[in-house]
């Protein structure tokens, strides 16, 4: 349906295009391709549905097309409007109600402004957590049920289905969004937040060329001893706790993370970015600006990771005064239910995530012909 007075209709053969990143497993996602019909040239449809070929009947499936108004609608895009954060599905009952604060309120130190979460599985503490930052419009919330067996049929939970289509949610909503996962961050030295970060880069990058931003990765190992002033503290924060990294950082496009103008990407894989609209590219940023903080045990299993060379990182503790404190509010607010949760705290379905409010289908199909 287009925008001009008679809202016409107009119904197309969809084709799809398979997302690159499969693994090789048999189901991968995909891409369901609308393309304007001849004689919409240049008009923006209003609203989209999908139906079975053939089908003659009403379609109960209208989803809102994010519209461009103009060149200069991101240029006027309020602060609060400036990062977005997507995270792939939330799984195994996930419920590090502690550490799920600590990468919201540390976000949001840095300068995130908003957080998409697919829901597979969370368990009732995160779930309720959850639903408060929903209800003060800091989170989207999704359902994420995909019947199909993770790593072995697809790619973790279909990740990859979740990141492009959350890419394409944030399209004209925010200036730029991270796609990091729960126990990574995008750290900017000299005390900055990542707008601001961002900002300076482009300022550096006049080419206008830059449609995305990759961050270089470095371990924080969790087998490490934790640091001695992080012992006083009254909450045992990782990024607090967890001060030695390995001194070697990973290259670009090796588990390293970006941050993206959406509008200029065409398709995201987990590290990097598979596609840009024409004219775009990614520019590696210098691990001396900033690079991607990741807390976890050693990646192979075992313990000897800790052998490598490492060194002490405190640039977190910048953001300590003010991550302790609202972390502890929540902590303090999710112990009365009453206040933590807007509703009854969420029940975990059976082999499914949360229901919300909010919708995504995530789009799968045997990636062969098998």
């Amino acid at each position: 349906m287009s925008d001009d007075e008679s809202f016409q209709s107009a119904t197309v053969l969809a084709s799809n295009k398979l997302i690159r990143e499969n693994w090789n497993l048999r189901y991968s996602a995909f891409f369901l391709l609308c393309p304007l019909p001849a004689g919409m040239t240049g008009e923006t449809p209003l609203w989209v549905a999908v139906q079975r070929l053939n089908d003659r009947s009403m379609p109960r499936n209208l989803l809102a097309v994010h519209r461009r108004d103009d060149d200069s609608a991101l240029d006027r895009l309020p602060e609060e409007r400036e990062l977005a954060v997507c995270v792939k599905p939330i799984h195994y009952e996930y419920n590090k109600v502690l550490q799920f604060a600590e990468f919201i309120e540390l976000n949001v130190a840095l300068g995130a402004s908003h957080f998409v979460f697919y829901n597979h599985t969370v368990g009732p503490d995160v779930g309720c957590l959850l639903e408060r930052y929903a209800s003060e419009n800091l989170v989207t919330l999704l359902p994420w049920e995909i019947p199909l067996a993770s790593q072995r049929e697809i790619r973790t939970e279909a990740l990859f289905a979740a990141l492009n289509d959350c890419l394409y949610r944030v399209m004209y909503r925010f200036r730029w969004v991270a796609m990091i996962d729960l126990d990574e961050f995008i750290v900017p030295s000299g005390n900055i937040t990542i707008p601001t970060m961002l900002k300076r880069l482009q300022e550096r990058n006049k080419s206008g060329r830059a449609g995305a931003y990759s961050f270089r990765n470095a371990f924080f190992y969790l087998q490490w001893p934790d640091d001695p002033v992080a012992a006083k503290d009254k909450l045992p924060l990782v990024t607090l706790r967890k001060t030695m990294r390995k001194l070697h950082l990973h290259a670009h496009r090796q588990r390293s993370k970006c941050i993206l103008e959406p509008e200029s990407v065409v398709e995201v894989g987990n590290h990097f970015v598979w596609e840009f609209l024409a004219g775009k590219t990614t520019v590696n940023v210098a691990s001396s600006v900033a690079f991607l903080h990741h807390y976890r045990v050693c990646e192979f299993g075992g313990n000897d990771c800790v052998n490598a060379t490492s060194v002490r990182d405190t640039k977190v503790y910048y953001w300590k005064p003010r991550l302790l404190e609202a972390v502890g509010r929540r902590m303090k607010m999710l112990r009365r239910r009453d206040l933590a949760c807007p509703g009854q705290p969420p029940r975990i379905r059976p082999g499914g995530g949360n229901r919300t409010s909010h919708t995504a289908a995530p789009v799968v199909a045997p990636s062969t012909s098998s």
